[in-house]
This record gives C-alpha cells, structure tokens and sequence, in this order.
C-alpha cells in the first residue's frame, strides 16, 4: 500500500473519506480505520464519526489509504467469503450508501492474520477531485507537474 501524509490528501472544499493508518517500526501496516468524515480546519485535519457533532485531530504526518494497493489473489478470495455477510449486515440499514470498503476489509483480514501488508510512504500530494471546486486546482498542479517534466504531455495516448 501507497501510504500517504494526511494533510497532503484532502479537499479545501468538503469532507472526504480516508483509511487512517498505523504502521510498525518495519512499515508493515498494524491496523487502518476508514474515517468517512475528514476535513480541514482552521487547527489541522480532523475526523467526526457522529455526522460533526463532535471532532477528533489527527495529527500532520499520519499515514492514510488512497485505495492504491498492490494485492495478491488470495484477499480477494478472502473478500469474496466476507462480502456476503457484509451484505446481510449493511445492506438493510442503508442500501443506497452500502459501500464494501477496501479499507475496511483489509483491516478485517489484517486482524485474522490473513495478510501482510507493507506501507510504502509517499511524500507526493495527492490530487484529488471530490467536489466540483477542486478541479482548477487539480488542473493547475497536473500543468505544473507537466512542466517539472513528472508527467509526459499528454498523459494518456
């Protein structure tokens, strides 16, 4: 797993949802939790798990999931046996928001002991475009990444 820094990953324009990760002293990753809420603020980043009415910091330099995996055949074989009681579970409290999400099953798995997952650190932004508003920014730093000759001119052929 790519782990990115927290402040290099959300939006100047809404909340978003990352896995907030803990790594060991090898960098093999201990646990992720997905974090559906998480903004800036005028303090930092932080994260609510009852709709804002209450906020937690997290702290800058704390690695995140930005769903870019490198993964054997066997999660997914393990994500197949778990989807369907994921459904039972989700499915009737909320059908249209019922999402499986990577992180969290990773981080099911991990707890098995059925994966080793090693985090590679990323000190890169990552550009993302969640809202609307994000994408002059997105543009701009994809024009100068152009420039700094990171990416080929055009991206895709």
């Amino acid at each position: 797993m790519v782990g990115y820094r927290i402040e290099n990953t959300v939006s100047d324009h809404g909340g978003v949802a990352r896995g907030i990760c803990e790594a060991d002293a090898d960098g093999y990753l201990i646990s992720i939790a997905e974090r559906t809420l998480v903004e800036k603020s005028q303090f930092g980043v932080r994260f609510s798990e009852d709709k804002g009415e209450t906020w937690s910091d997290i702290p800058d330099g704390t690695l995140v999931s930005m769903n870019f995996w490198g993964l054997h055949e066997g999660f997914f074989e393990g994500a197949e046996r778990n989807f369907p009681s994921f459904l039972d579970k989700n499915l009737p409290d909320n059908p249209a928001k019922c999402e499986y999400l990577l992180p969290s099953e990773i981080g099911t798995q991990l707890d098995k002991g059925l994966c080793d997952v090693k985090v590679l650190e990323s000190p890169d932004t990552w550009y993302g475009m969640t809202y609307r508003e994000d994408r002059p920014g997105v543009i701009k730093a994809i024009e100068a990444l152009h420039a700094a000759g990171a990416y080929p001119k055009p991206l895709w052929r």
